[in-house]
Order: C-alpha cells, then sequence, then structure tokens
C-alpha cells in the first residue's frame, strides 16, 4: 500500500487552517447565540421552545421519525444571520436539515408543515 501525498502552497495552507478553525469553533458561536437569546425570553417564548421539543420528543418516540428543530433563517448564515427565536423555528428532517447546513430557507407555513408531518405518518 503507498501513500499519496500533495503538497499546497503556503496560501493553501492558510486558507485550510482558517476553514479548519472556523469549523471548530461553529458549535460555539451557534451555542453562545442560542444562550444569549435565551437570556432575554419571556415565558411565551420558553413555552412555544419547550412544545417544538415535546413535538419532536412525540414524533421521535412513536412514530420512529427524527426531526431536528430547525433555524429556518440559519444562525450562522453569512449573509442574513437568523435569530434564535420560535418564530424563526420549524421541524424538518434530519436529512434535510443536514442538506440545508448554514443555508436560509423559507419558513414552511404552519399548513405545509402539517401537510409534511401527515405524509409521514400516514
Amino acid at each position: 500500500m503507498t501513500k499519496k501525498i500533495k503538497y499546497i502552497t503556503k496560501e493553501e495552507f492558510e486558507e485550510n487552517t482558517k476553514e479548519d478553525l472556523e469549523e471548530d469553533i461553529e458549535p460555539l458561536r451557534r451555542q453562545d447565540i442560542i444562550t444569549q437569546a435565551k437570556e432575554s425570553f419571556k415565558a411565551k417564548e420558553l413555552y412555544r421552545i419547550s412544545e417544538f421539543e415535546n413535538i419532536q420528543k412525540g414524533f421521535k418516540n412513536f412514530f420512529a421519525i427524527d426531526f431536528d428543530i430547525d433555524h429556518a433563517h440559519a444562525l450562522l448564515n453569512d449573509k442574513a444571520q437568523g435569530k434564535h427565536h420560535p418564530d424563526n423555528f420549524q421541524l424538518l428532517l434530519k436529512y434535510h436539515n443536514v442538506k440545508k447546513y448554514k443555508n436560509n430557507w423559507q419558513r414552511f407555513s404552519i399548513d405545509e408543515q402539517i401537510s409534511t408531518y401527515l405524509k409521514l405518518i400516514s
């Protein structure tokens, strides 16, 4: 078995290092945004978040469907950063959320979300 080595320029090395660092700190930045937002929430927002979490758990426990609570406008989007707030939440299948990554998607209406959920559990 032979190993292949790729030589890169100093600029490529520096860019790769920068990208690696960004990937390493993304979860920390994301968690800071969430923590700061939660500190300013009133009871109504906290209740709405707990309802999203309960629905997510219900789908997993009763139907074995894995949803993520997604920010329609991503918290780490480079052009238009979203907020951590229930008005920006939606339930997305894990597959779709991974595919979405840091992109912003139009938030699905409640009717669109219900229609999707009913199709999945039927």
